[in-house]
């Protein structure tokens, strides 16, 4: 057991050195490639070019993951986003960008689960409770979480400082500390994560063919889930458009260079909000006696409605107000979305059927992210807003197909 919290404390301490490296950078990315003078659509083009390249390569990275190993897999990962890291902090081209942003696609298809099926292989190895697996999970998440509020509030305090030795001013100098902190990263990870031995698939092959069959026969059985994935990809593609451009409506506020602290600030409170949300969503529930499809009628008013308004605001109080208001409710969500989707498949297939639903979420947002750019790119961001406003108040109809509304009453009639 000794040796057990050993290792939990060794995998928080890299959570923690991981989740500062994503803070530090996560609040300015898209504000770097308009300083290095991209226009929107390019900038469309190049996360819909990163976005591709992992949900192409996501599953067979994770076939990859059990055939060669979780950790050797992940520092092969990491090696791309430092790459990729390199890119954004000494480039404009915009060619070097598309084969950076191609590195970073394949780092996430390489990083996403590798560690957590590690650090999960290695619960289960020495000690098989439920209950322990998921209060470490819990205890390992909350420390990646310190590390990223920890990191995005230094990223606000070096956005305003000149560092002489790197050369270089404004937001690009945050990923050239990154590409030092990597290395560290990577090293911890190298001598204080070990991996517990695991049986392999007996062929890659077979087993992406088995998972993709169980997967359809699932979706093609099952309308309830069908409609649940495709909801889920219609709110991403409605909520992208703020996830991705609320920087660059920022900016539009910010006379003042000092100002930009604040991307860093928002990007700390977002995860806060995010947090108090999920907390909050049980009693949201309770409210609707835990009829989950009325709570998502409900959210998805709300969410229409705020970005409704983000289109007509216009000082920087009610934009802070609604960013806040937008990230809180949208953490309401995450749970009775879940909660419907996971009654609807079976244990031995839950892993197939998540990813299935990353992919479909991803397209969504892949979808949403060129239709916001091309927007805003002849028209205006606003008016990508108020689109997405329109498209979360269409969603509703959804939540009304007999299908799910007889699910969300099957659900509140068993709680």
């Amino acid at each position: 057991m000794d040796s057990l919290n050993r290792f939990i404390s060794k995998y928080s301490f890299l959570q923690v050195l991981g989740g500062f490296i994503m803070g530090f950078i996560a609040p300015i990315m898209y504000v770097v490639l308009r300083e290095k003078g991209f226009e929107l659509i390019e900038i469309a083009f190049l996360i819909i070019v990163s976005t591709i390249t992992t949900i192409i390569l996501e599953v067979p990275c994770g076939v990859l993951s059990d055939k060669i190993g979780r950790k050797i897999l992940f520092l092969l990962g990491q090696s791309c986003f430092l790459l990729f890291c390199l890119g954004m902090f000494l480039t404009d081209s915009l060619v070097i960008m598309f084969l950076a942003m191609l590195l970073a696609g394949l780092s996430t298809a390489m990083i996403s689960g590798t560690l957590d099926a590690l650090f999960v292989d290695t619960i289960n190895d020495q000690n098989k409770s439920p209950e322990f697996l998921q209060q470490s999970i819990a205890k390992v998440g909350l420390y990646q979480m310190l590390g990223l509020l920890g990191g995005a509030l230094m990223s606000g305090m070096f956005v305003n400082n000149h560092i002489s030795w790197l050369e270089v001013n404004g937001f690009e100098k945050n990923y050239g500390i990154v590409v030092l902190l990597l290395p560290i990263h990577m090293l911890v990870t190298l001598f204080l994560i070990k991996e517990v031995n695991r049986s392999k698939p007996e062929t890659a092959h077979e087993g992406l063919v088995t998972m993709f069959y169980n997967a359809m026969s699932q979706l093609s059985i099952k309308p309830t889930l069908k409609i649940l994935m495709i909801s889920s990809a219609v709110g991403a593609l409605a909520f992208i458009s703020f996830e991705k451009f609320w920087q660059i409506k920022l900016m539009d506020f910010l006379d003042d260079e000092e100002m930009r602290w604040i991307f860093g600030v928002l990007f700390s409170a977002s995860l806060l909000i995010s947090a108090i949300g999920q907390g909050l969503s049980s009693s949201l529930c309770r409210l609707f006696k835990n009829n989950y499809v009325h709570v998502m009628v409900l959210i998805r008013i709300l969410q229409g409605s705020l970005f409704i308004l983000m289109y007509i605001i216009d000082e920087l109080l009610g934009f802070i107000c609604i960013f806040i208001l937008i990230f809180l409710v949208s953490a309401l969500s995450n749970s009775p979305v879940l909660t419907l989707f996971h009654y609807e498949i079976k244990n031995t297939e839950r892993s197939t059927m998540l990813s299935f639903r990353s992919v479909f979420i991803q397209i969504g947002a892949t979808i949403g992210i060129l239709i916001a750019a091309l927007i805003s790119q002849y028209s205006s961001l606003e008016f990508a807003f108020i689109l997405s406003g329109l498209v979360y108040f269409g969603s509703i109809s959804m939540m009304f197909f007999p299908d799910i509304r007889a699910l969300g009453v099957k659900l509140s009639r068993q709680e």
